[in-house]
């Protein structure tokens, strides 16, 4: 094993990389008088894990022996990180005079931050001092990947917006060989995956389907590694913002009963986007342009990008509206809006005081407009 791994605890444990616990506790290695004694197998005074590959869950374990003359309890072995997982429950445990106890643990590599790493236990007894077991190891790549594992795409304006994603995989120096095989189906995406021998590959993904409305729509895409064995996968991730939720100003609409019955029926309009006559936005300050009743867009986002975010002919054919039962609605095409012209009479009010009208796309509801009839 690499000569610089035995010193790696020693060198952490320096740096103050291993004393975050025992800031606190002061445990330390168990003391030479101490009945209760670490054996790694190793001869070292830490375990060795060796090379672990990412995303990898490495079985590993030491023994706690019982050296003294009386039989000890072991109350407790902690570990002090998310990336190791405990397979030995260890609770009010006895250890004879002269045996052991076996610790089996599990290192998660995808959950290691940095690529030398050394992580330790708390081991807790009745009557002897507290002390520490602690492992180190080093994480691998499989390959490299180009251009990075997390893509960010720019704004989408449609479902169906055309994109192309490349990477390109190459196996890692340190490996003499690494196999991959093609991503599981995803719904959304295709895969165009290439074995260009000597350990590269390509992978060019599109879509397939139409991507849900999301400024936030991830996918994670998994390529398996079929060599070395330990290693699980690749984790490759793309995010796509697809267009923007669409929120109609005012949100609300509030009428006096009365009004409404002397009118017979009124008509309101609601706008999205910039509307003639409901919105200047190029004569409106910054101040007001963030100002929820006048641009009331998700987030507060300032007209000026939903004009340029959105593909206008594609959202006015496939936005839709639930409709209640006695509303009228007329939906308006505006260059770089959308404006609704709501009717209602006092009959739309005859079994509720509040009427909710929904904007959606596909699967995908917007924010809702609300009616409330009120009395005086």
């Amino acid at each position: 094993m690499n000569k610089f791994l035995r010193i790696l605890p020693v060198l952490l444990l320096a740096c103050g990389w291993l004393d975050v616990a025992f800031a606190h506790d002061h445990e330390g290695l168990p003391p030479k008088d101490s009945p209760l004694q670490l054996d790694y197998g190793n001869g070292l005074h830490y375990l060795d894990v060796g090379d672990v590959y990412e995303r990898e869950v490495r079985p590993a374990s030491f023994k706690i022996v019982n050296v003294g003359q009386e039989p000890q309890t072991v109350i407790s072995v902690v570990p002090t990180c998310d990336c190791t997982r405990m397979v030995t429950k260890v609770d009010n445990a006895v250890i004879p005079p002269g045996e052991s106890l076996t610790v089996e643990f599990e290192v998660l590599a995808a959950e290691m931050m940095t690529k030398l790493f050394a992580r330790y236990f708390i081991v807790r007894s009745l009557n002897s001092p507290s002390f520490r077991a602690q492992y180190a190891g080093q994480l691998k790549e499989v390959a490299e990947v180009l251009p990075e594992r997390n893509v960010d795409l720019p704004m989408q304006k449609t479902p169906t917006a055309s994109w192309e994603v490349l990477f390109e995989l190459k196996k890692s120096p340190e490996l003499e060989k690494v196999v991959l095989g093609p991503p599981p189906e995803n719904p959304y995406f295709a895969f165009d995956f290439q074995d260009l021998g000597e350990g590269n590959y390509t992978l060019k993904v599109t879509p397939k389907a139409d991507l849900p409305y999301s400024r936030k729509f991830s996918q994670e895409i998994q390529v398996p590694v079929l060599e070395p064995a330990v290693a699980v996968c690749i984790l490759l991730t793309i995010t796509i913002p697809v267009a923007e939720q669409v929120v109609f100003t005012p949100d609300k609409w509030t009428i006096a009963r009365s009004a409404l019955e002397a009118a017979g029926s009124l008509t309101a309009r609601f706008a999205y986007g910039v509307v003639p006559g409901l919105q200047e936005d190029e004569r409106i300050s910054a101040k007001d342009m963030m100002h929820p009743r006048r641009t009331r867009q998700k987030n507060a986002v300032p007209l000026k990008f939903v004009r340029e975010h959105h593909d206008w002919d594609d959202l006015f054919a496939h936005l839709e509206f639930r409709v209640p039962e006695g509303v009228k609605l007329e939906k308006l095409r505006h260059p770089t809006g959308i404006e609704l012209q709501i009717t209602v009479t006092p009959e739309s009010f005859t079994e509720t005081k509040q009427l909710v009208v929904t904007p959606f796309r596909g699967a995908n509801d917007c924010e809702p407009i609300t009616i409330e009839v009120v009395e005086e």
